[in-house]
């Protein structure tokens, strides 16, 4: 049986007009395996505690689903999200988060900065051999101490990850 509406014909040398078509695709297929996770690089969300409320705060864990949070506080506290410190630690042990602190302050309680920010890079190093592909949280105290760290961060981290992407925590 045969229809006619249908021609199968094989040539080994393609058509000008198919030659024309790769060149306007270019590589698409390739660039369509972006739709799955790179843990080649990291997301980082920038969250200001003192400019946040506890509602903002518990949704943005429950969406984003972090496996780390980093605070960069001199003084961490969570008492304008949480009833306690010990809440807020008890909280991220149930949700399986890991809670780090690092003061990035540039004169913090213990006045060594280079190595917090030694610190940071080795931990965030850690982080990517995880393969976790969840965002970090960098808890800060205010949205001027996140433009700060949002303006240093990817070049601390250049050498350990092969992009940073930085996200403000929306107030």
């Amino acid at each position: 049986m045969r229809d006619r509406k249908l021609h199968l014909v094989y040539s080994s040398t393609p058509s000008e007009v198919a030659n024309t078509q790769r060149d306007e695709w270019g590589f698409q297929n390739a660039r369509q395996l972006q739709l799955f996770d790179s843990f080649d690089k990291i997301r980082i969300v920038l969250v200001p505690i003192a400019e946040i409320s506890a509602h903002s705060f518990r949704k943005a864990i429950q969406e984003k689903n972090p496996l780390l949070i980093i605070d960069t506080r001199t003084f961490p506290d969570f008492f304008s999200i949480f009833s306690s410190t010990d809440e807020a630690f008890s909280d991220f042990r149930a949700r399986g988060i890991e809670y780090k602190r690092i003061p990035l302050e540039p004169r913090g309680p213990d006045g060594d900065g280079w190595a917090n920010l030694d610190t940071l890079r080795r931990l965030i190093g850690v982080y990517l051999e995880r393969k976790a592909g969840a965002p970090v949280l960098l808890l800060t105290s205010t949205s001027k101490k996140s433009a700060q760290l949002a303006a240093k961060v990817p070049g601390y981290l250049s050498q350990e990850v092969a992009e940073t992407h930085l996200e403000e925590f929306p107030i």
